[in-house]
């Protein structure tokens, strides 16, 4: 869902100077309405990284059209990221069903490398490295890669 209410719709920019395959695109968003030279910059460190990265990977963010973009499977388990509007709560009988699903799709699509894009919040960084526990300890690790990104490693479990 896209809000935006109270944002400048004449400070966007052509997503086409990012993604070719977007040109003609008016990119503008609520969270960088008044920078949308920093949100460019993201975007652009998310691409690179995503685009280079060749283990197999999870990536978790609300911009999912990288997939689109790179042809790539980035095997995202959700279609939005809400918190806990869109995910179980702890205290949620379903909550521990949630953390199985995703360890599972995990071990099924023989995920290397969790890249979660932290402005998802502490609900989801919370949540994965819960999911992580479910891993010995001597295989999984997590790195803070920049102050957009977390890299959860979980490279070694397969071995």
């Amino acid at each position: 869902m896209i809000h935006l209410e109270n944002v400048d719709l004449k400070n966007y920019f052509d997503a086409g100077e990012i993604f070719p395959q977007l040109k003609g695109l008016k990119w503008v968003t609520k969270d960088y309405n008044s920078n949308v030279e920093k949100e460019k910059e993201r975007l652009n460190i998310f691409h690179k990284i995503l685009k280079e990265e060749e283990k197999e990977i999870m990536f978790l963010s609300n911009y999912q059209f990288y997939s689109t973009i790179l042809d790539k499977d980035l095997n995202s388990p959700n279609r939005w990221y809400g918190g806990v509007v869109a995910h179980p709560k702890k205290d949620n009988p379903f909550y521990q069903d949630y953390l199985i699903f995703i360890h599972n799709l995990i071990l099924k699509n023989k995920i290397e490398i969790i890249l979660m894009d932290k402005k998802l919040g502490e609900y989801h960084i919370d949540l994965f490295e819960e999911i992580l526990k479910k891993f010995p300890t001597e295989c999984s690790k997590i790195n803070r890669l920049n102050d957009m990104l977390i890299s959860y490693e979980i490279i070694n479990c397969y071995k």
